[in-house]
């Protein structure tokens, strides 16, 4: 599904996240590769981050495997990952709304998702719903409903609802509240004037071997490397053998550090069974005033 990204507002970013430089000259936690893959981005450009501990990567031996999380384009990763939530979304409000008109006429919403005819379902919505103008209120926004599949996600994002989850998705990511992703500023962008953003995929990790991620400060050449080597250590494979991979960029501290923070947060959780809050907050403000009579 396309849509249009090609006019942006502007933004001034004053982050200063990347260390500049002409040439890496070797590979370190915070490393971003260029050419790497992504499970649900075949057809997109991805980095990968580096996240193996710089004493495995300084230390020759210590370490067989490499390990990096995907980047994606800001473009990208809202048509792969947001766009899908949105119409279900969007969707349900539509069904939830018609279930509770329905249920002011005593009408079981079980209806909704039964295989009727549009016939026979607009049989029993005009005998429940006496009024016409309020019946054909209904039909019309069931008819909605039935074609939002289909609608164009211009469309829904351009009524209040839409915009409004759309803004509740970016808010999420901006404020670091969506688990699975991170985002960043795009490091193409010079003297720190960006419109443009990357995705960093925290739930995805991908590996290389050591001695293919150490040949990567001085790149390598799709060409002169066989497509399953290449694919072996998940980096991505052209039809014209065009592919150039390098350190793209690096990802200072304590950016790099905040990042890992929350990466590990997917995987280091624990859950354990919560105390009676409610229950527990009176006993101690019941022991307090005790306390301080």
């Amino acid at each position: 599904m396309n849509t249009n990204f090609h006019s942006y507002p502007s933004c001034k970013v004053m982050r200063n996240i990347f260390k500049q430089q002409p040439k890496y000259s070797e590979i370190t936690q915070g490393s971003v590769i260029t050419g790497c893959v992504a499970n649900r981005y075949a057809d997109c450009p991805v980095w990968g981050f580096i996240i193996t501990a710089r004493c495995d990567l300084a230390q020759k031996n210590k370490t067989p495997i490499v390990h990096y999380l995907p980047i994606v384009n800001f473009e990208d990763f809202l048509q792969k990952e947001i766009i899908d939530d949105l119409r279900e979304g969007w969707m349900n409000e539509l069904k939830s709304n018609l279930a509770s008109r329905m249920k002011e006429k005593n009408l079981s919403s079980s209806f909704l998702d039964m295989p009727l005819s549009a016939e026979d379902f607009e049989k029993i919505i005009r005998t429940n719903f006496k009024k016409q103008k309020e019946a054909d209120k209904f039909m019309s926004d069931y008819q909605r409903w039935v074609g939002s599949g289909n609608l164009l996600i211009k469309d829904i994002i351009s009524e209040k609802s839409g915009e409004g989850r759309l803004k509740h998705e970016m808010d999420r990511l901006v404020n670091n509240e969506n688990s699975g992703f991170y985002l960043i500023e795009d490091w193409k962008c010079s003297n720190n004037n960006s419109n443009k953003y990357k995705v960093i995929l925290l739930r995805e990790i991908k590996e290389m071997s050591i001695d293919c991620a150490r040949c990567l400060p001085d790149g390598i050449l799709e060409e002169e490397k066989d497509a399953s080597y290449l694919q072996s250590n998940n980096l991505a494979v052209t039809e014209d053998r065009s592919n150039f991979y390098y350190v793209d960029t690096e990802v200072q501290s304590p950016f790099v550090e905040h990042i890992l923070q929350r990466f590990s947060n997917n995987f280091v959780r624990i859950g354990v069974e919560d105390l009676p809050k409610a229950q527990v907050s009176k006993q101690l403000v019941e022991q307090s005033k005790l306390i301080l009579q």
